[in-house]
């Protein structure tokens, strides 16, 4: 399986809190928001493209979908500081040829009117990745 998770969802921590120092974020789902924002980075797809298949036993390309969960319960501006997030975030993706396919706004969790959630998700196709000593880089391609 071509696993970028970690990869991705280390660019996406490190860009969102440089900017929100005191922001949480999380590689799966969470039940209780307890500190805000909170932004949850999780891959949602991991599928062979069936037309780069030859008769090796190796996947050499898969499409990838991340799901994006971005919640604050900022008193003013809680839309304002989602839509920022959605723009950092934006700004990691796109570069990497990852394309934004749906954005939306959900009810949060806990059904409240104090914190306002945003969901996005993220589709590429990457190759296989060729080895350099101990790491390995991937190519990306808009899906």
């Amino acid at each position: 399986m071509v696993d970028i998770e970690s990869y991705i969802f280390t660019r996406i921590y490190e860009a969102v809190t440089a900017r929100y120092p005191e922001a949480q974020v999380l590689g799966d789902y969470i039940e209780e928001l307890a500190k805000f924002p909170t932004v949850t980075v999780t891959e949602i797809g991991n599928a062979t493209v069936r037309r780069m298949q030859d008769e090796e036993p190796v996947e050499h390309y898969v499409t990838v979908t991340y799901e994006i969960n971005i919640y604050s319960n900022e008193r003013l501006n809680k839309k304002g500081v989602n839509k920022d997030i959605l723009n950092i975030i934006d700004g990691v993706m796109f570069p990497m040829k990852f394309t934004r396919g749906l954005t939306r706004r959900l009810p949060a969790i806990d059904h409240s009117r104090t914190v306002y959630r945003m969901y996005s998700r993220y589709t590429a196709v990457v190759d296989e990745g060729t080895a350099n000593g101990d790491t390995v880089t991937f190519q990306m391609y808009r899906s």
